[in-house]
């Protein structure tokens, strides 16, 4: 039942697979609108259900020869909502398969039967409205029930006051600021736990950083090979990833875990890159960071041996990344919950 509200909402289907978007779209000003030529618009503007249906099922009988009940209560149904019921100010959804958008728009006048483009008989918009510019929404952006409702019609035009208040929104940009607002505090919980992860994991030793490293390994698929840490010469963890049938690639990690003022500088990386043999690729740890001339260097294209830096920060994203991967021991040590 519709009520007094001072606007409604609407879903609308402009013409099979929305072949008539861009039609409506493009005219000046912006028009939506429903079929049924044989109605005219004196008919279709009879404000009593009853007594509309009952023109409606006449011209069904002459024009198409037919009097399916079922039929006519729909169509009646329909041009009533699109002449009788809608409003100006009433918002309307509607849906582009073609391109995948919905689009809302505003009606802005009263319903019109189409008295232009005459010439273009295979465009079956004849009772229209003029509406403003629709805006321009992606499938993500509309609640999945909305999106459902627009995308699966089952009519021409059909009743959508459930969803009148979302529309309102949607239409006000209050949507958009909503979901702009819900965006920052999500990012904004994000960055909490990641600094709480990243305090966390700062207090491990260098034996724990170890075998953090191992496990960033492990957990992204590679086989470590030998010890870890400190019973190794040089090189504190190494793995090896196997790609199908590709070659197996071997990675070597040095960690570092120096005070917080004491960042690491490129000629200490470069001179691990000795023990590191062509086709290897050398990750160095630094829970203090890196000089600037090290970020910088790491990047040379030229370098034989391709080198990637990580520091806490890089460490703790992959934490809650793969949270669900890390072991219980090591959650149990940085204090991750989940």
């Amino acid at each position: 039942m519709l009520t007094e509200k001072t606007n409604n909402s609407w879903g609308l289907r402009l013409g099979s697979g929305g072949k008539f978007v861009d039609y409506c779209q493009n005219k000046k000003p912006p028009i939506i609108g429903i079929g049924w030529k044989d109605v005219p618009h004196e008919i279709a503007m009879i404000n009593n259900w009853t007594k509309l249906r009952n023109e409606v099922k006449k011209i069904y009988k002459d024009v198409y020869e037919w009097d399916n009940e079922h039929s006519i209560s729909s169509a009646t149904t329909q041009i009533f909502y699109f002449h009788s019921i809608m409003r100006i100010g009433d918002l309307v959804w509607y849906y582009n398969p073609r391109t995948g958008s919905l689009f809302l728009t505003k009606i802005t006048s009263e319903a019109k039967f189409r008295n232009f483009d005459l010439d273009k008989s295979d465009i079956d918009i004849w009772h229209y409205r003029e509406v403003e510019k629709a805006r321009e929404f992606a499938v993500d952006q509309v609640p999945g029930d909305l999106y459902a409702s627009i995308r699966h019609p089952k009519q021409t035009v059909w009743n959508m006051e459930w969803a009148t208040e979302v529309s309102e929104e949607f239409w006000s940009e209050k949507r958009k600021l909503s979901l702009e607002k819900e965006k920052k505090d999500i990012e904004s919980a994000y960055k909490s736990l990641l600094d709480l992860i990243v305090k966390n994991i700062k207090q491990l030793n260098e034996n724990d950083w170890e075998k953090l490293i191992a496990e960033y390994f492990k957990v992204q698929g590679g086989k470590i090979i030998g010890a870890i840490g400190g019973s190794r010469p040089i090189i504190d963890v190494e793995a090896e990833f196997n790609i199908g049938l590709l070659p197996p690639v071997t990675w070597k990690a040095q960690v570092k875990r120096y005070n917080d003022k004491q960042k690491v500088d490129w000629p200490e990386i470069q001179s691990y890159l000795n023990y590191c043999r062509p086709g290897e690729y050398f990750v160095f740890v630094s829970v203090s960071g890196f000089t600037l001339e090290a970020k910088n260097e790491s990047n040379n294209e030229k370098l034989q041996i391709p080198v990637y830096l990580l520091e806490p920060e890089d460490i703790a994203r992959f934490i809650l990344k793969y949270h669900d991967k890390i072991s219980i021991e090591m959650k149990d040590k940085i204090n991750l919950p989940f």
